[in-house]
């Protein structure tokens, strides 16, 4: 056999060697991992707390992300009201680079909207990105229930919709911090609905559609 094609042979059988050690990084995140934490907070990371603040937005949920009617953010209508609030935390399971979380929190409404309200959610947490190395990323959503002190006008949009203290909690996220830090830095849609312009009347939400949002930012320390 010519030397040169015993050199091509040996450079592709190390290749396939190499390849079959070390598994690429789409395999590594696909790969089936169930990581499911104890009740307490171990200086992991694992539980983190927050506090954010931020005005109403008026600009309908389905313009902000496109679904229909985009409005860019320059474009933007905000009320008269605006909120502050605080959560707690906690990682619950991981599976591969998704982390699910419970969270409870509870805010204050300010402005021409003066509400108390609390909220328990399940978020489920991307954490994968190819620059996290430089700046840490992930983006998540939430689905759970929200309870506010009072049934304010803002949120009957209907007539003959009397709306409901508790609605349901759809508030999208994305977080930013550097590599290593404890510190994280976050936007998010603080969203209340009865979610009636997609699963129509609903009797535990009373038949309410609309509710109020907040586009707030905030920060969050995990422990």
């Amino acid at each position: 056999m010519p030397i040169e094609k015993c050199l091509k042979v040996a450079a592709l059988a190390s290749a396939a060697l190499v390849a079959a050690a070390a598994p690429s990084r789409s395999d590594d995140l696909i790969k089936p991992r169930l990581d499911v934490n104890s009740a307490f907070c171990a200086g992991t990371g694992d539980c983190a707390v927050s506090i954010f603040a931020g005005p109403r937005l008026d600009t309908h949920m389905v313009s902000v992300f496109g679904i229909s009617n985009f409005q860019a953010p320059t474009k933007y209508q905000y009320g008269n009201s605006w909120i502050t609030a605080g959560t707690f935390s906690r990682r619950l399971l991981s599976v591969g680079p998704v982390d699910f979380e419970g969270e409870v929190g509870a805010g204050k409404r300010w402005g021409s909207l003066g509400e108390g309200e609390g909220w328990l959610a399940l978020y489920g947490r991307w954490t994968w990105f190819p620059w996290n190395d430089y700046v840490r990323t992930t983006v998540a959503v939430s689905t759970g229930l929200t309870l506010a002190t009072g049934n304010p006008r803002y949120e009957v949009r209907r007539e003959g919709v009397k709306g409901a203290y508790v609605l349901h909690y759809l508030s999208p996220e994305i977080t930013f911090a550097p590599p290593k830090s404890q510190w994280e830095g976050f936007l998010r849609l603080h969203h209340r609905s009865g979610g009636g312009d997609f699963i129509g009347d609903t009797s535990i939400f009373k038949g309410a559609s609309g509710g109020a949002q907040y586009l707030v930012s905030g920060i969050r320390y995990r422990f």
